[in-house]
């Protein structure tokens, strides 16, 4: 027989703000570091003794436990996930270390502004041998960049491990989301080269500070000068307008129609199965399973 959803339960803001990554956490078998709970604060702003306050009053210590600096939801599983959660944590850090030369490739791409680990490296919870990339290019070096990488991955037996699986170019950088799901995506980007135009990557998202104001107040604080786009020479242009003409038609033959394939002139996303809808239902189960109703904005 399934339990019945909790009591609904009274928090304030901040013990929500809290609540919510940890829960979001839990979806995925995973905890959330103390270290990282402050910027991961969901819609709410507080000071890093105002958190731990929080935790250590009567609401959140029910539904929650901090153990060796990881918060965990309260749940009997947590004993048997903790082992699993540190053996995930290993295995991104030798895959990583393992493959140290496909991130080498990647920093040398001359049309990569920005680029980051995305998905479970992110996290450091890899369990299926990809590493994810998400890459900001130049203007007029989308196409031209994902196609030299897809034939140096084939090339060098890559292909299986570097998942450059969404690109965007310096124009169209302002994410399509609006929601929990596609903020924390962008707050949990891990970048290893140009960490300094991740800057430009929030600048151009606005809409993430009333989700995560302590991330975004933190990284954008007493920056002045703006990332500056450079112009392709014709020159550029015509390559990337070539490749554009030699890949998007092989794409699109090869992938399935779906909500997370993107492949237009500016942005390209290849996520062939696209998770947003089932993980925001499994995290309103997961909220409304303590007794806690999901905001407008899961």
């Amino acid at each position: 027989m399934i339990a019945p959803p909790a009591a609904p339960r009274r928090l304030d803001p901040v013990e929500l703000g809290i609540l919510l990554p940890v829960v979001y956490a839990s979806v995925f078998k995973s905890p959330v570091r103390s270290s990282d709970l402050l910027p991961r604060l969901a819609g709410a702003r507080a000071t890093a003794d105002e958190v731990r306050r929080a935790l250590g009053g009567g609401p959140l210590r029910e539904l929650l436990v901090e153990e060796d600096g990881l918060i965990w939801l309260r749940d009997p599983e947590r004993h048997r996930l903790k082992p699993l959660f540190a053996q995930r944590e290993i295995a991104t850090r030798e895959l990583l270390s393992r493959n140290h030369a496909i991130l080498s490739f990647v920093r040398s791409l001359k049309g990569v502004r920005l680029a980051a680990l995305s998905g479970g490296c992110a996290h450091e919870a890899a369990d299926d041998g990809d590493i994810d990339v998400f890459v900001v290019t130049e203007a007029q070096a989308l196409w031209r960049t994902l196609l030299l990488s897809t034939l140096v991955a084939k090339a060098r037996g890559w292909r299986r491990i570097l998942c450059m699986n969404y690109l965007v170019d310096a124009t169209a950088q302002a994410m399509p989301w609006r929601d929990f799901y596609g903020a924390f995506e962008v707050i949990s980007l891990r970048p290893f080269k140009g960490e300094e135009r991740f800057d430009g990557l929030l600048a151009a998202n606005p809409w993430i500070e009333s989700l995560f104001p302590n991330f975004l107040s933190s990284r954008l604080h007493g920056q002045n000068s703006p990332n500056r786009t450079h112009l392709a020479s014709p020159g550029g242009r015509l390559l990337e307008t070539t490749a554009r003409m030699i890949h998007r038609p092989y794409l699109r033959y090869r992938l399935p129609k779906s909500a997370g394939v993107e492949l237009s002139d500016h942005v390209v996303r290849l996520h062939a199965t696209d998770h947003r809808t089932r993980l925001r239902g499994l995290f309103k189960d997961a909220l409304q399973n303590i007794g806690v109703e999901a905001p407008s904005w899961i």
